[in-house]
């Protein structure tokens, strides 16, 4: 580790060939002991931060473009990094794309945040690193210049080929290091709010693309999910997706990519996963007990019951006054959890506001079965069946639910798709369902019905798997795109077991079954 900031000109060759290797190679090393110094508030720390660097890619500059190193590269192209806000996670991504560039200076990055002013920052901030206060460029700017004279940080003395001089910042950064011709930038960044057509990169970081003012309401989710996927065809098929931010919404893009990739628990860290690397953390946790939060209905904060994430920067005393006079914002930017963040009740008046009568029902749709099957003792098996129209609305012409034995249960099921003739019919994975499949070809040919059936693997799962899968129901209820037919026998129940989901041991067969459905 280096103690003080020295000068280049004490150093050996050898010594500033190590440092620049390590540079490119130790992310925690760079944004610490070469980074921070420079800054005036130096805060990373190896208990919160080390983390966080150790979960992007470790290059390898020995590999001639970043093309040949990404084309060789084994693990997760795309990465979800879930922190709480002011813990560097914004700095630990430009530093990132920083440690990109001085190790392949041709490399072509473009950033997307949620706003204009976000976007600006963060050129402000990336290019500040490259800035060389009171320096002045001997030459043409390219390849074959420098920037000479000023105060150089230790990091612009390792990696002068890079640097620049205040007047050469712009809204998109070219490298001077650069020796290919492209005519894309070095780094550029865009906000959701533009249309980045024409650009092509090798990586494509979403940084806080997720804000309050397009999180508001479902058909906003929907938009900002296909806006992460049309930026996303921006990258070349070898390059890497980056995404930082927070949780705001149960069914917000974040949630929804960690859920595709099976991961239920917000607070984990994969590194085992095929197609995406995934960390998050909370702001803190029950003291010794790594993440578990407490019951914040009935816990009166007490620092002694907790562990911070950050107690240099987000201190226990800021963190409870937040809780307490904010906590909207501190259970999104803070906690990370979406849930406690919507501070959303399934209320009578809202599901009966989605009651339809039958002359409501589209035309034309597609519709869909998927059943919930019912464990030891009382518990019910449950079908909800869905249409999905052009719109992407669900129409919910039926719940069928019964306490079915073995025998019952494969014959309702078959009844079930014989009578309404679903495209697909999905069903729980679970108390050995698959014993049911010689029942149900039976019932099958007796019907004259084709049995196409998708079965539901569950998963390892968490406690809170099942909650926060029915909390993502939430915005289709309250944006009127998910519709009940008032012919449902079964509604009483329906409203009762949605009335009382935030209570884990009440009945939930209902709303779990529609979540599954619409999932």
């Amino acid at each position: 580790m280096v103690a003080e900031q020295p000068k280049k000109s004490s150093l050996t060759e050898e010594q500033v060939d190590g440092l620049r290797k390590r540079c490119q190679t130790d992310l925690f090393f760079l944004a610490k002991e070469v980074i921070g110094p420079s800054l005036k508030h130096n805060g990373f720390t190896e208990k919160t931060h080390k983390e966080p660097c150790d979960f992007y890619v470790v290059k390898d500059p020995e590999f001639k473009s970043f093309r040949e190193f990404a084309l060789q590269y084994k693990g997760p192209h795309d990465r979800l990094q879930l922190l709480p806000r002011k813990a560097y996670k914004s700095t630990i991504k430009v530093l990132d794309n920083l440690q990109w560039q001085i190790c392949f200076p041709d490399i072509r990055i473009i950033v997307i945040t949620a706003v204009n002013r976000l976007a600006s920052a963060f050129m402000d901030e990336f290019q500040s690193y490259f800035v060389v206060k009171g320096g002045t460029r001997e030459g043409e700017y390219g390849p074959t210049s420098r920037v000479v004279g000023g105060d150089p940080t230790l990091f612009q003395r390792l990696f002068p080929e890079f640097c620049i001089v205040e007047k050469e910042c712009s809204s998109e950064f070219i490298s001077p290091a650069r020796g290919k011709y492209s005519k894309e930038p070095t780094i550029g960044a865009l906000s959701m709010e533009q249309a980045g057509a024409g650009w092509a990169c090798d990586i494509v970081d979403f940084d806080d693309c997720i804000g309050e003012k397009n999180t508001k309401t479902g058909m906003r989710l929907e938009d900002l999910e296909k806006g992460i996927a049309m930026y996303s065809k921006l990258k070349m098929n070898y390059g890497f997706r980056h995404i930082v931010g927070t949780r705001y919404n149960p069914a917000d893009p974040y949630g929804l990519l960690a859920e595709a990739n099976g991961i239920t628990d917000i607070y984990s860290n994969h590194d085992d996963l095929p197609e995406l690397r995934y960390l998050g953390r909370p702001c803190w946790w029950l003291h010794n007990q790594p993440y578990k939060q407490p019951d914040y209905k009935t816990w009166i904060p007490n620092e002694a019951d907790v562990d911070l994430f950050f107690p240099e920067d987000l201190p226990f005393r800021f963190l409870a006054k937040e809780l307490r006079e904010q906590p909207a914002t501190f259970f999104s930017q803070e906690l990370n959890n979406p849930i406690l963040a919507s501070n959303v009740e399934f209320t009578d008046d809202l599901i009966r506001s989605c009651m339809v009568d039958y002359s409501a029902l589209p035309k034309s749709g597609d519709t869909f079965i998927v059943w919930d099957l019912a464990g030891q003792g009382i518990d019910h098996s449950v079908g909800a069946v869905g249409l999905l129209d052009s719109r992407g609305e669900w129409w919910i012409t039926d719940i069928i639910r019964g306490q079915f034995n073995h025998t019952e249960r494969p014959y309702q099921i078959v009844k079930a798709i014989s009578a309404y003739r679903p495209k697909r019919t999905g069903i729980e994975d679970s108390n050995n369902a698959r014993l049911m499949e010689e029942s149900m070809d039976r019932h099958g040919r007796e019907m004259k019905v084709a049995l196409e059936i998708d079965w539901i693997t569950l998963g390892k799962g968490t406690p809170d798997a099942k909650y926060n899968r029915i909390m993502t129901l939430h915005p289709w209820f309250s944006s009127h795109r998910i519709h009940l037919l008032n012919t449902i026998l079964c509604m009483d129940q329906l409203i009762k077991e949605f009335k009382h989901v935030v209570n884990r041991r009440a009945r939930n067969d209902i709303p779990d079954a529609l979540a599954r459905l619409v999932r």
